[in-house]
């Protein structure tokens, strides 16, 4: 394991990228980093894996990204970004318990404050050691999307009917540090509800349930706990 991934400019976005929210917690969390980091995963992941493949469609694209940018994937690639990021959630999180989740989440804040501190080389240099060549190879030949059921969803709406699902947060319940969202989704007059600890795994489990409902003939799966 290398010792960093990246040197900061500015030290306080690896601080704040490495801070996990909870109830009452006086400085700033990593919420809007890992907003941040997220998109700028999904992005440049995209675009090389449309490099890569200049074959594939939308729907194999989708899948092959999923198995990249997943909280699974996420959380087994994260001692790649060294000692800096594993050492940093341990001392800014003392006394406190990181589910999976929270370090899936970290690392998506992580490379936001990247983004934030270096822009785009940065972040491009940063892939380099989070995602191997092997790591590509082994997504090369990803067929099941239902890792991403929200863009299983929006593709079976835009290639059958033109249109496009719309989600809606229900509820937020529970403590502040561990909330459970609900949500629903809703697509040629159907609508489905789904639960979880974030707005994108209460939004995926709904469009899971809704993609299921119009496509009986496809396997459900389980909705990923990250």
């Amino acid at each position: 394991m290398s010792q960093h991934a990246y040197v900061f400019r500015r030290p306080e976005l690896l601080r704040q990228a490495l801070t996990i929210p909870w109830a009452n917690r006086p400085e700033p969390d990593n919420q809007r980093l890992e907003f941040l980091g997220d998109a700028v995963l999904q992005l440049l992941v995209s675009e090389k894996l449309y490099a890569r493949h200049p074959e594939a469609d939308e729907g194999r694209l989708t899948a092959m990204r999923a198995r990249l940018v997943s909280g699974k994937a996420l959380l087994q690639r994260a001692e790649r970004l060294g000692t800096v990021f594993l050492d940093g959630l341990a001392a800014n999180n003392i006394g406190k318990q990181w589910p999976p989740k929270a370090i899936a989440d970290a690392v998506e804040a992580y490379f936001g404050a990247v983004w934030c501190d270096g822009g785009l080389p940065a972040v491009t240099a940063c892939l380099k050691q989070f995602y191997t060549e092997a790591d590509y190879r082994a997504v090369d030949h990803a067929t099941d999307i239902s890792d991403d059921p929200k863009g299983a969803l929006q593709q079976f709406a835009q290639k059958h009917f033109h249109e496009q699902p719309q989600y809606t947060t229900l509820a937020i319940e529970g403590p502040m540090h561990a909330p459970t969202l609900r949500c629903s989704v809703s697509l040629l007059g159907e609508t489905a509800e789904g639960t979880g600890t974030t707005r994108k795994a209460a939004e995926g489990q709904a469009a899971r349930v809704l993609l299921a409902r119009l496509t009986p003939h496809r396997q459900d799966t389980q909705p990923e706990d990250l």
